[in-house]
């Protein structure tokens, strides 16, 4: 399903950062945040235990306060050998790669976060589709390849022989 697909990479990302930042900054890794991403995670947590309670909502210092935007614009604050290690990329950083998880938010935000009347259109998801794919051939490109040479011979082995 494409909501699916849209959490996982939201919550790769997630997960990703997290790590990066704790491997780095060890205990003070919240801190390495920029500021003003920093504060909006903080307001969230905020709200979230006035209506909650801080049992419920967790702990204060985690990549959950941070909203897709905020994850995106922190990866864009890494340096180059961070970026790559974060996203375990095989190739250095680019502004296609921030392009690329902008439309996937652009889409999560229109069409999941905020459903936009009667769901996502088939170009919308075909175009999602295309954003993923896109990602994965731009982080890693030499396994993109393999596995774009496996899915079109496993195609041709699954179409009815005449």
């Amino acid at each position: 399903e494409v909501t699916n697909l849209v959490e996982q990479v939201e919550a790769w990302l997630r997960s990703s950062i997290q790590r990066q930042l704790s491997d780095k900054h060890q205990d003070g890794w919240w801190a390495a945040i920029p500021t003003d991403i920093r504060r909006r995670g903080e307001r969230r947590y905020r709200v979230a235990c006035e209506e909650f309670g801080k049992r419920r909502a967790g702990p204060a210092h985690s990549t959950d306060w941070l909203s897709f935007g905020d994850l995106v614009k922190v990866l864009a604050a890494f340096e180059p050998a961070a970026w790559r290690h974060c996203l375990d990329s095989t190739t250095d950083k680019t502004p296609e790669v921030q392009r690329v998880l902008l439309g996937i938010k652009s889409f999560r935000d229109t069409r999941v976060a905020h459903m936009q009347s009667g769901g996502p259109t088939s170009s919308e998801i075909k175009r999602l589709l295309g954003l993923a794919d896109r990602l994965c051939e731009l982080l890693r490109p030499q396994d993109y390849m393999l596995s774009a040479s496996f899915r079109s011979a496993t195609e041709c082995s699954l179409l009815p022989v005449k």
